[in-house]
């Protein structure tokens, strides 16, 4: 019985100097962690994660500076107007952040810009894994999603600007690419609307006020029917 005693204690000291210096040496990668100058990285936030033994990391969505017109017919002429559905999405870590890319199929063109931007930035090309692009499909990106990188989840979430559903139709303002191939969202949340059941357009986030949003969302009938009509006067 004392040999036993003498065992388990024996045991139990081990763990506990084992755990001891396992904590010193999780507290060391930290500190060296913390002054490192990597600081801030993606690949710094996942090994900041590894050694507090954490499983996942949650990374806020970078600041985008989007180019919203004064009001919707500016929009019009600058931007392509589509109604469109979400297919497919992916997650990738690009230029070290989290970027999702999504399919969507174009259902409808309601609207083409008049005014080229010969100052906007080009527009990155979509992932080769998600290919092909059929002829009335595109690609668009944004700031957000979740990968695992060395066992870890990182996620960055967008609140300002939620993901795209499946399932779910949008009316969004758009810049294509030269092959309509790629598009972009230059003018985010101001931009993108959900097309409800009833037909009737609601933006993605309340919590934004604009001139365009009210003129597509308010009054006695803010329907995708009424943009519809509105758009076949102006044409002709």
């Amino acid at each position: 019985m004392t040999k036993l005693l003498i065992t388990a204690a024996l045991v139990l000291l081990t763990s506990v100097l084992v755990v001891g210096l396992v904590s010193h040496q999780a507290k060391s990668k930290i500190q060296a962690l913390e002054n490192s100058k990597d600081r801030g990285t993606l690949s710094w936030r996942v090994a900041l994660a590894k050694a507090k033994g954490q499983r996942e990391v949650m990374i806020g969505a970078p600041v985008v500076t989007y180019a919203v017109p004064q009001n919707l017919d500016e929009a019009l002429a600058h931007y392509s107007l589509v109604v469109a559905e979400p297919l497919e999405q992916k997650s990738y870590v690009e230029n070290d952040r989290i970027t999702s890319w999504y399919k969507f199929r174009l259902i409808e063109e309601l609207s083409v810009p008049t005014i080229t931007c010969i100052y906007c930035p080009d527009i990155e090309p979509g992932p080769s894994d998600m290919l092909p692009v059929q002829a009335n499909e595109f690609f668009v990106s944004k700031a957000e999603g979740e990968v695992d990188i060395n066992g870890i989840q990182v996620k960055t979430n967008d609140p300002d600007f939620p993901a795209f559903e499946k399932g779910k139709r949008y009316l969004i303002f758009l810049s294509f690419n030269s092959q309509r191939a790629v598009a972009a969202l230059r003018m985010g949340p101001w931009g993108t609307f959900d097309i409800s059941a009833n037909e009737h357009l609601e933006v993605v986030n309340d919590k934004y006020k604009h001139r365009i949003i009210d003129e597509l969302t308010t009054g006695s009938d803010p329907s995708l029917n009424r943009l519809r009509n509105r758009l076949r006067k102006i044409k002709d």
